[in-house]
């Protein structure tokens, strides 16, 4: 296998195309990093690396690019998917990162910025959240914080993200130590497939430890009660990569430092449902004079796994039994120090189950003939993680290999179909390669044909291995020039194809990103200071970038972007040049405007901001100018090279007239309003009374907004305008001419009633109509036909829907109501209609909810009747309503309210238009009819709140006064 990456058509891509390539347009597809070394095998290796290479990777065209800050230490490795939709940020490139501090980040990979963090300090009700304390695990290895520890897995099919956490949860005085799985959206970190699951609950008080909830297998281990072993949430530590295969997520776990009892567990959940499927213990029982331990580290490595869904580990020090079964198997089904192979095992269930559990069985294995002194002298054959070969390396015999080694420094090469067993006197193995590496606490890494090893205290080392030949080296092909200190390296590869490779690694002792000559590790390409690195975690390479977590921040490195091209200019003004050209990166800081007046010397006179294609230099142009520019895109590494060259002549300095000239019209005033004249300062106004009488002299000058009030007019008259723009060139041409009319005092008082019941101004020609009406009709009679019209009346029924139902009404029911209230019923038998009816009755419950439905509907009359809130209505009076009920019925009470003092009174302080109620209460279906500025005397009130004239009525009346007639 080779390195899981899903291939996408992505915009031409930043790093798609070496700065020095600029004639040339590519698109390539973009490398997905799901998963824990680059694939199920583990071989570490990026084969579609199309941008980094041996000769772009240099101090001076390769470096930090941006770093962003996280919340804990980061021991996993980053998680890379590109062209990924983020909920509120679009498309973006995305890093994965997870701390201590139980914190998922998605980080965009171009700038550093944080696009969403999820905290999963989910817990227990009522519980107090944490990460757990170092120091409540017994050992200080990883400290301060334990939370996500191990490498999460991502599904690049369903964009979902599995992690796994760990909580320490307070409920009152007990301590839960919890670890749960979580399924994320990719989009937006939340929750999926109905998660988290708990995998496991422990309570412990400090001497005894409460299996709240957890799978357990039988046996007489460490920690058995009554001969069943429940998973311990505190004591085992998650620190391997979860893995995803077939529809199925592994996880395995250890201990924290050998704080027993722990064992090696693997356990297997449903990726669909996060259901779990099968549970191992590798030393379910206990030898005598010995613990059970063998837990499965392997330095934060992965289960390694092969297309038919096997899953190979290393175990560490533990429980072996060198008494084999008839089939050379550990008879009690223990397997400290050894590499393992495990299947499905479809015949059990945690009620039926084999040796070492459920659903999961050890199909083969090899143990060390020194598995027993490996363990007394703590050298973990678990510190390393395993490799499983490409095909084309094996032999006729032994066609499917795996690579391994541990803290003895052993390099193991291990036919995975027939994996050697247990000797006591000899290793059944392919191959042996001892004391050419120091200890392993790293995966082995694989590319053509060379197996890379850190381990540490050492250098970086090359093995190689021919096609068909099934053998290492036994002596590296090539090393590094500088050593690794503890705990060494686990090494990511990244090339394209065969071509351009490149290894990664991370000192963490010195605090290092290091880059080495794939094909000669010797030769060293670049190398950077790192603050805080942590250990065990290897850095992600990927889209011509490198994401390196530290204990509190993830660093990005890159190149410089790639250039932009396709620059054009044009002149706006005299004073202005606009710049467009093609965006080519997506890892720049900026743009540099380089400007010029020879084409030849450029100096820089601006930086445009990062993802944007265009400028306007506004700065220092004189008129009539030819000038030339080229944009360079810049980040934190350097300069692209320059964009093609552009120019443009500035215009002469006088503007170009205004445009977009409008005019409205008032009894008192006109409005005028245009859009901006490039360049203008200021704006003059020309006004005539008869069309081009404008004259020579403005009528106003020196305006700097885009709109003018001309109050200094008579009503009833037309007006004739112009404008034009000035500057310190001089004066623009004429806009077009408009015309406006001011209003008789007649229209005027028409179009108040148009705005006020219609909700629009009308024409000159429907103004006109209705004051030939006048002397006829009366101010009076106008008022009422236009206020009881079928477009007037249908305003009002929408704004009873509105109010009362909270939605539109129909065509035909607004239609049905107007026609009604045509034949002679009142506003207020149409409000009592609607609040008697059902659809009220269903909004009030779900206003409020209350137990007694009528209880709700009084609730509500309070609130859309009286325009109370809720709690400033005593319950007394809710009590007393909802009593006289079955008296009165719902339409007895409905129209009590309707009817109330108080309710009257915010219908008549509606219509005066009071200012001291914000808003008015009963708008969009009563209108502010007299735009008061101050609250309207009692004397003025009492008389239209006493009387029984229905709102129609009261509004046709005010509709009428004179008090109406000259505010319009």
């Amino acid at each position: 296998m080779r390195w899981q990456f899903v291939p996408r058509r992505s915009p031409l891509r930043p790093r798609a195309r070496l700065y020095v390539e600029v004639l040339e347009d590519r698109v390539v597809p973009s490398t997905s990093v799901l998963t824990y070394h680059g694939d199920n095998s583990s071989t570490g290796q990026n084969l579609a690396e199309t941008v980094l290479t041996t000769s772009n990777v240099k101090s001076t065209t390769f470096g930090k690019l941006a770093t962003a800050s996280l919340d804990g230490q980061v021991y996993a490795q980053p998680l890379f998917v590109p062209g990924l939709n983020v909920t509120g940020h679009g498309v973006r490139d995305v890093v994965f990162v997870v701390t201590e501090n139980d914190s998922v980040y998605a980080i965009d990979s171009d700038n550093g910025q944080q696009l969403y963090k999820v905290s999963l300090l989910t817990g227990l009700a009522g519980a107090t959240v944490t990460a757990v304390p170092s120091g409540d695990t017994g050992t200080g290895d990883l400290s301060p914080l334990i939370g996500i520890t191990s490498t999460p897995v991502i599904d690049g099919a369903t964009n979902t993200l599995y992690v796994l956490t760990k909580t320490k949860e307070v409920v009152g005085t007990v301590n839960h130590y919890v670890q749960r799985l979580h399924a994320l959206s990719l989009a937006d970190g939340s929750e999926k497939l109905g998660g988290p699951v708990v995998v496991g609950d422990t309570s412990f008080d400090g001497a005894n430890f409460t299996f709240n909830s957890g799978p357990s297998v039988n046996g007489d281990g460490d920690g058995n009660v009554n001969k069943v072993i429940a998973f311990n949430a505190l004591r085992q530590h998650q620190r391997s990569a979860l893995t995803l295969v077939n529809g199925l997520i592994y996880i395995a776990w250890a201990s924290h430092g050998d704080n027993g009892p722990y064992h090696g567990w693997v356990m297997a959940f449903d990726a669909s449902t996060l259901q779990l499927k099968g549970v191992f213990n590798d030393t379910p029982n206990v030898l005598s004079g010995s613990t059970s331990e063998g837990g499965i580290w392997q330095s934060g490595g992965r289960l390694a796994a092969d297309a038919q869904g096997n899953i190979f580990f290393e175990t560490g020090n533990g429980a072996f039994d060198e008494t084999l079964d008839t089939n050379g198997s550990p008879k009690n089904g223990d397997y400290g120090d050894s590499f393992v192979k495990l299947v499905l095992d479809p015949t059990t269930s945690a009620a039926n189950q084999n040796i070492n559990g459920w659903g999961l069985k050890v199909a083969d294995f090899f143990t060390p003939h020194n598995e027993l002194s490996l363990s007394q002298g703590d050298t973990d054959l678990g510190s390393g993680g395993v490799l499983l070969l490409p095909d084309a390396v094996g032999s006729t015999t032994h066609p499917h290999l795996l690579v391994g080694a541990g803290k003895e420094g052993v390099i193991y090469l291990i036919d995975r179909d027939n994996m050697g067993k247990f000797s006591s006197t000899t290793d059944n193995v392919v191959q042996k390669v001892s004391g050419q590496i120091g200890g392993a606490f790293d995966t082995p890494s694989y590319f053509n044909n060379s197996i890379y090893y850190g381990a540490t205290g050492d250098n970086v080392k090359a093995f190689s291995i021919a096609n068909g030949s099934a053998s290492l080296s036994t002596t590296p092909s090539s090393k590094s020039t500088d050593s690794f200190g503890f705990p060494g390296t686990t090494v990511t590869i990244s090339a394209n194809g065969t071509k351009n490779g490149i290894v990664w690694a991370i000192d963490h002792g010195g605090g290092q990103l290091r880059a080495y000559d794939a094909s000669s590790l010797g030769t060293e390409l670049f190398t950077a200071n790192v603050s805080g690195t942590v250990k065990f975690n290897l850095p992600t390479v990927a889209d011509g970038e490198v994401f390196v977590p530290t204990s509190n921040s993830l660093v990005l490195y890159g190149i410089a972007p790639a250039a932009a091209s396709g620059l054009s200019a044009n002149a706006i003004s005299a004073s202005e040049i606009d710049l467009t050209w093609t965006r080519n990166s997506t890892d720049e800081s900026g743009f540099k405007i380089m400007r010029s007046t020879d084409g030849v010397s450029f100096t820089l006179v601006n930086t445009a901001a990062a993802e944007t294609t265009t400028f306007a230099d506004k700065t220092g142009l004189a008129p009539n100018t030819k000038y030339f520019y080229q944009v360079v895109a810049t980040n934190a590494v350097g300069d692209a090279v320059a964009s093609n060259t552009a120019n443009a002549t500035t215009l002469s300095g006088i503007p170009l007239a205004p445009t977009n000239l409008m005019v409205t019209a008032s009894k008192t005033q006109v409005t005028l309003s245009w859009s901006t004249a490039t360049s203008a300062s200021t704006y003059n106004i020309y006004r005539g009374t008869s069309p081009g009488g404008e004259g020579a002299t403005a009528f106003k000058t020196g305006i700097s907004a885009l709109q003018f009030i001309d109050a200094a007019v008579t009503p009833g008259t037309k007006y004739y305008y112009q404008v034009t723009a000035v500057n310190s060139f001089g004066e623009s041409p004429r806009s077009a001419e408009v015309v406006a009319h001011t209003l008789t005092a007649d229209e005027a008082f028409v179009q108040e009633l148009y705005v006020d019941f219609l909700g629009r101004s009308g024409g000159l020609t429907e103004l006109d109509s209705w004051v030939a009406g006048l002397p006829s009709l009366g101010r009076d009679g106008v008022a009422d036909r236009i206020a009881r019209s079928t477009e007037s009346l249908t305003r009002v029924v929408d704004g009873f829907y509105s109010r009362f139902l909270n939605r539109t009404p129909s065509s035909a029911e607004a239609a049905g109501w107007v026609n009604g209230m045509m034949l002679g019923m009142t506003g207020e038998q149409v409000v009592d209609s609607f609040l008697a009816s059902a659809e009220f009755a269903a909004r009030a419950n779900t206003l409020f909810g209350s137990a007694n439905p009528d209880d709700s509907f009084v609730r509500a009359l309070y609130s859309l009747v009286l325009n109370r809130s809720n709690g400033s209505v005593p319950a007394s009076d809710v009590s007393a309503w909802v009593a006289a009920i079955p008296m009165l019925g719902r339409n007895g009470v409905a129209m009590d309210f309707i009817n109330s003092a108080e309710a009257r009174t915010g219908e008549i302080r509606t219509f005066y238009g009071d200012p001291t109620l914000s808003p008015l209460p009963y708008q969009p279906y009563l209108p502010n009819l007299l735009h008061r500025s101050a609250a309207p005397m009692a004397s003025e009130t009492s008389g239209w709140i006493a009387s029984s004239l229905d709102f129609l009525t009261i509004e046709v009346r005010f509709a009428s006064g004179a008090e109406f007639y000259n505010d319009g």
